[in-house]
């Protein structure tokens, strides 16, 4: 199989693809989503080592891919209506294990 890294494609992008490149909802109480596991399940294949759903839920959630804000906080609003951030649409050129 050819490497995403060869056909020009960085890990974020790779990442966001999950979620069609916009933050999906979560619920305050979700320790993992299908999307998630789905994820976890793609790290494993190419080799990453403890990527497990919860981690994987954790990680979208502190780079924003998954939206966990209350309904009720002034956040929430805006991250939905941002999509995939800026900053992660550079081609950022770095090995993939």
């Amino acid at each position: 199989m050819e490497d995403k890294q060869d056909r020009g494609e960085d890990f974020a992008t790779h990442c966001w693809s999950f979620t069609s490149g916009k933050p999906i909802e979560g619920r305050v109480t979700d320790a993992q989503t299908a999307p998630s596991v789905t994820l976890s399940k793609n790290l494993k294949a190419r080799g990453f080592k403890f990527v497990g759903p919860t981690i994987v839920y954790a990680w979208m959630q502190a780079v924003g891919i998954t939206n966990d804000h209350l309904p009720v906080c002034f956040r929430r609003a805006q991250i939905l209506e941002q999509g995939r951030p800026s900053r992660f649409r550079r081609r950022v050129r770095r090995r993939w294990p």
